[in-house]
């Protein structure tokens, strides 16, 4: 959790560093702007992760792979799909939950930061 926590800091000093050598004179506003979109890029990768973990591409993946794979025996085929594995199989749970919380963390850190801009 320290890692996470670490990595969330680091992630605000390098968009605070872009903002300083993109733009002369910056403002809390495109602060928040850069943190909304980044937010938003790891919340929809943390999100399309969890979707593909809990199964819901894989029975789309195997049709495509008995479409295009080009075996005389059914035989051969189910050997090819049982080698390669499905897509759910493939993904890092550990990936879900650090997308999911950088994504949390820096949507908190925006709303924080509107909260304050607006009062």
């Amino acid at each position: 959790m320290k890692k996470q926590f670490l990595f969330f800091f680091v992630q605000c000093l390098v968009c605070l560093i872009f903002l300083l050598l993109l733009k002369k004179d910056i403002s809390i506003i495109d602060f928040i702007n850069i943190t909304f979109y980044l937010s938003g890029i790891y919340l929809v990768s943390g999100l399309l992760l969890f979707v593909i973990s809990k199964g819901f591409f894989d029975i789309t993946v195997n049709s495509f792979r008995k479409v295009f794979t080009r075996t005389d025996k059914k035989k051969q085929w189910e050997e090819t799909w049982q080698d390669n594995g499905a897509p759910s199989d493939k993904v890092n749970p550990d990936w879900i939950l650090f997308f999911l919380l950088q994504g949390g963390l820096m949507f908190l850190l925006m709303g924080i930061l509107l909260v304050i801009y607006y009062n």
